[in-house]
């Protein structure tokens, strides 16, 4: 009897461990909102850093919001985060990268498997990133064994206080594998900033570069950190010159603001002016931040030209002006008149308003000649004024013409004088706050 008793409550133990087993066991239910609160949108996920010390970083972190980052992912929402930050770290000399992921919550194991952004961001560039924060560190710590590509073409100071920074321009037109790799990291920074900015073909010779550094003394001794860059296409022109077109340039938004743009725009230009095979120089589709500054540099460089001295300036736009500023700097008719009239501009506000009248006018023949033009090349007289078939239809059209044009006038009129605007500023207190030119240092 009491072996029977014994056995029963064995029996009744191994069914209530197998009953709690079972609940132990049993799949928990997830709903499409359990899902959804696992999916963060990749609009303003990735934010961008150039690293030096990753101990000061972490102390003090500070990155820059991506203005683009629609192309590393496939989608616009990444799954199996709560509050998730991507910050991609680039190593300050060679632009090695390491992709941090921190979130607050991560998808559980039974709801699926997050996504691995690290491996997006690495299929992306198609070159290995950092997979750690221990290799980040390794990175860093060499970076001092990293030396810039290509020659030196021109070095320049900054100075505030005591405190002396020394910034170097290379120019890179012999391609290697290491520098395929690193020019691709340091496009694929830039097209976080810059809509549209692709890879460019390391194995087509007609590409050249030029890299800014600042050489800077840390802990592990002398590193050249890398401040922007510029790609450069050069076009065959019959029949022994080339055309360069400036296709990509940038300066890393940590470093903006503090006048490198124009100072690198400067020497980029004028080693390329230095250049017997150079027809002149042209920019492809530049944004209004880089005309402004290309507008800059350009006045600046004219300003110390003999034909654009200001008792010169007054007479309007000369031929002598377009063919002293196409032999020296090889600049375009366009570019130059562009200059001209940029420093007509500040030698007007100098005089307090004199002679403004004269230019306004210039202005607005130069404007109007350029519209009739586009409208001649773009329509022929016969669909302008058709009157065979429908001559009430003919004065409406040519109504709406001369209405267009008027629009037109008024639209691009505004659009020059407001382009200017940061220019004069600029230009204002002293056109030349950009160091004489070498090629006119040279002459002298």
């Amino acid at each position: 009897m009491a072996a029977g008793i014994t056995l029963r409550k064995r029996m009744e133990a191994i069914a209530g461990a197998l009953k709690k087993r079972r609940a132990l066991s049993k799949e928990p239910t997830y709903t499409r909102k359990d899902y959804e609160s696992f999916m963060v949108p990749t609009e303003g996920l990735i934010t961008v850093a150039m690293v030096s010390n990753y101990d000061d970083f972490s102390t003090s972190p500070c990155g820059f919001a991506a203005n683009y980052s629609y192309q590393i992912f496939e989608s616009e929402k990444i799954f199996g985060y709560k509050k998730l930050s991507l910050m991609l770290m680039f190593a300050v000399a060679d632009f090695q990268i390491f992709p941090r992921v921190t979130a607050d919550e991560i998808v559980p194991k039974k709801m699926g498997k997050p996504d691995d952004l690290v491996a997006i961001v690495q299929r992306f560039l198609e070159l290995p990133v950092c997979q750690s924060e221990l290799e980040f560190r390794q990175v860093l710590a060499n970076q001092s064994a990293f030396k810039p590509f290509g020659q030196k073409i021109a070095a320049y100071e900054k100075r505030g206080g005591s405190d002396v920074r020394e910034f170097e321009v290379y120019n890179v037109t012999e391609m290697s594998e290491a520098f395929a790799a690193y020019i691709r990291r340091l496009q694929f920074a830039a097209a976080l900033f810059i809509e549209g900015l692709s890879f460019t073909d390391a194995t087509d010779k007609k590409w050249e570069y030029y890299i800014l550094h600042e050489k800077c003394v840390g802990p592990g001794g002398t590193y050249y950190a890398t401040l922007g860059f510029c790609s450069v296409y050069n076009f065959y022109m019959y029949p022994d010159y080339v055309k360069p077109r400036i296709a990509q340039f940038i300066i890393m938004p940590q470093y903006q603001l503090c006048g490198h743009g124009t100072r690198f725009l400067q020497e980029i230009l004028m080693d390329l002016a230095s250049r017997k095979s150079v027809w002149h120089v042209t920019v492809e589709s530049p944004n209004a931040a880089f005309c402004r500054i290309y507008d800059v540099v350009e006045a600046t460089n004219c300003s110390y030209l003999a034909s654009f001295a200001p008792e010169h300036l007054k007479n309007g736009f000369s031929v002598e002006m377009k063919d002293e500023a196409f032999s020296v700097f090889k600049m375009s008719k366009e570019r130059a008149r562009r200059a001209y009239e940029a420093l007509r501009l500040v030698q007007i506000r100098r005089d307090n308003g004199r002679d403004v009248d004269d230019f306004d006018m210039e202005l607005k023949r130069r404007v109007y000649a350029n519209i009739r033009a586009c409208t001649a090349d773009r329509v022929d007289d016969d669909e302008i004024c058709s009157t065979d078939d429908e001559p009430d239809c003919s004065l409406s059209g040519e109504v709406d013409c001369m209405r267009d044009e008027r629009t037109m006038f008024k639209e691009r009129y505004m659009a020059l004088l407001e382009s200017y605007l940061g220019v004069v500023v600029r230009l204002e207190d002293s056109e030349r706050f950009l160091p004489m030119p070498k090629v006119l240092q040279h002459q002298e």
